[in-house]
């Protein structure tokens, strides 16, 4: 406010006479004589007093706005968690009640590697309270000077007590010892003898006891007493060797808000971690005793953590989202197929021009320049982690308790009962053994995601298997090992090699098994039999089934080529033989190789 307008304000009385200079000050009605050229002065100096009053408190008052600026500590606790397969999300609340102004919302002592993009803030408040900035910094730890010297104290104090202790005892063992004399004292001379007489039996027996008693007890006290003492200074030692050892670091988030006036609130802080894991785990158990077998699935989640703070009584929720994985499709990449071009001379012998690139690599690389290719496909390896095409939550009932050991952590996420088909599946030619077999279809809302599955058949525990993926209304398999009451018996029942032709000399191989299948169960049983007819690479050579063959109920199983299976309802107590074989044709002078893919 310009000078003038001060004075007009808090002087209304006053005007300019004619001919003053602008500025002087008169009261109302003309002052007499000597005291006319006094008064300007006197009214200035009393200007310059109510002037300095107002810039006084003018500044009283800036002062007193910026000293409601503030920087608050609240109490904080993790209500919280999310947890991916790779890092978790962590919730923490804190109450606020802060005056009107511009603040400073500090947490301290935070998991270090927390990352600016990974924090998130909101909350409530009863008035109107902004959010302007969030800062993460990485800050050291350190220890407090006052704290460090108390544990060295009670150290020092704690190892005077032991000392005490330990000569307690020592003078508990020399009473012992004493009391031991009583019971076989020395020879005393007989005149001395009669001069004393000896303590009842009674009595001395009752002594002893009585003594003894006293001096164990007080020799075990003091025993108990120093091992509580030496854990307390090993805790000790442990502090004081963290305190002193490596520098620790940890995070500090400063949440900077202004409020328009006194508020009261309640604020979420949510960050991510890396430190932190779930993976499914599952129990089946089947029921063969009913007449449809019965399964249930029990979901479970492994949870293990090592992000420098506890979860105690949290919130659980398991998510299968990878926020840390790829979230668009990768770029398709120009592919060259060309001659292989021979390889200098100086990388072939690992001279100058070699650039640790496999031979291979450089032989394979067509027109453009194998620099580039290689980087290309290494990019597509890169892009290649990929999520399980579904997104599913699971929220764990009740609360959790979560320590930051990175020990596993099994917490139930629920039960499924499922309606099932068993089966007895046999592969004769690679095991004569059936092997009981399971097929579900999941109902649940999300889809299972894969896991180990811990199998119990009949409630008794036959092994450890995996479980695929299982979505909703799809159809899903599980192994419960050997069923031992189906036999299953595998036999070649012919084998030729020769030749035939006139003109055109080749080679023959004929091969012929039985499988025999006997049920030993009480009750009948689903049998599901699989043979593999080999398949030709080349059309020089030819495959054909023999024609004492049993007809295939379904070929090209899961769409592998040349898989049989035979199906059929075993009875109790039934068997049943199945003939299998095939003959392979081939040039003369050729070699014929019989593998697997």
């Amino acid at each position: 406010m310009p000078f003038n307008s001060i004075h007009r304000a808090f002087f209304p009385f006053t005007h300019n006479s004619p001919g003053s200079s602008p500025g002087s000050c008169a009261l109302r009605g003309r002052p007499s004589g000597r005291s006319r050229g006094r008064v300007p002065r006197t009214f200035e100096a009393s200007l310059l007093r109510r002037s300095a009053g107002i810039l006084a408190f003018t500044a009283s008052s800036l002062l007193a706005s910026t000293a409601l600026a503030e920087d608050f500590n609240p109490q904080s606790r993790i209500g919280a968690v999310t947890v991916f397969p790779e890092g978790a999300e962590i919730t923490r609340q804190a109450a606020l009640e802060m005056p009107a102004g511009a603040h400073r919302i500090v947490f301290e002592r935070l998991p270090d590697g927390i990352r600016p993009n990974d924090v998130r803030v909101e909350g409530l408040a009863d008035g109107n309270l902004v959010i302007q900035a969030v800062d993460v910094a990485r800050v050291p730890v350190t220890g407090d000077p006052a704290q460090t010297n108390a544990l060295r104290k009670e150290r020092e104090e704690l190892g005077d007590n032991k000392e005490l202790l330990e000569g307690r005892i020592r003078t508990a063992e020399v009473q012992r010892q004493m009391i031991m004399m009583l019971v076989r004292p020395p020879a005393v001379p007989k005149d001395v003898a009669l001069a004393q007489p000896p303590m009842p039996p009674d009595q001395l027996f009752a002594f002893i006891a009585e003594r003894h008693a006293e001096i164990e007890e007080t020799i075990r006290k003091a025993q108990q007493d120093i091992r509580d003492i030496d854990r307390r200074i090993a805790e000790i030692d442990r502090e004081l060797s963290r305190t002193s050892g490596e520098q620790e670091w940890a995070s500090r988030i400063t949440v900077s808000v202004n409020a328009q006036g006194d508020v009261q609130g309640k604020l979420r802080l949510r960050y991510r971690l890396r430190d932190a894991s779930w993976q499914p785990v599952y129990d089946a158990r089947l029921d063969t005793s009913a007449e449809t077998a019965k399964l249930q699935l029990t979901q479970r989640a492994l949870v293990r953590q090592h992000t420098g703070e506890d979860w105690n009584g949290v919130a659980l929720t398991l998510a299968t989202a990878r926020p840390q994985g790829s979230t668009a499709a990768p770029d398709v990449q120009v592919r060259y197929v060309g001659f292989a071009r021979p390889v200098p001379r100086e990388r072939a012998m690992g001279g100058a021009l070699y650039d640790d690139r496999s031979a291979s690599a450089e032989v394979a690389a067509p027109a453009p320049e194998p620099e580039a290719v290689m980087r290309k496909e290494m990019e597509e390896s890169r892009a290649a982690v990929t999520d399980l095409g579904f997104d599913a939550v699971y929220s764990v009932p009740g609360l959790a308790d979560i320590p930051a050991t990175d020990d596993s952590r099994l917490v139930l996420v629920g039960d499924h009962d499922v309606d099932s088909k068993m089966e007895a599946r046999i592969v004769p030619a690679v095991r004569e053994a059936a092997f009981l077999t399971v097929s579900f279809s999941h109902k649940g809302a999300a889809p299972l995601p894969p896991g180990t599955v811990r199998l119990f058949r009949d409630g008794v525990f036959v092994g450890e298997g995996h479980l695929p993926l299982a979505n909703p209304g799809q159809k899903t398999e599980l192994g419960f090992g050997i069923d031992e009451r189906i036999e299953v018996t595998r036999r070649l029942v012919s084998k030729q090699r020769g030749e035939e032709g006139i003109f055109s000399r080749a080679r023959t191989d004929t091969n012929d098994w039985r499988t025999v299948i006997a049920n030993h169960h009480s009750v009948p049983i689903d049998v599901v039999v699989l043979e593999s007819l080999p398949q030709t690479l080349d059309e020089k050579i030819n495959v054909s089934p023999l024609s004492t063959n049993d007809p295939a109920d379904e070929s090209d199983v899961d769409g592998k080529s040349g898989v049989q299976a035979w199906r059929f309802t075993l009875d109790a107590q039934g068997e049943r033989t199945l003939a299998f074989g095939y003959r392979i044709d081939w040039p003369q002078g050729q070699n014929v190789v019989l593998g697997m893919r």
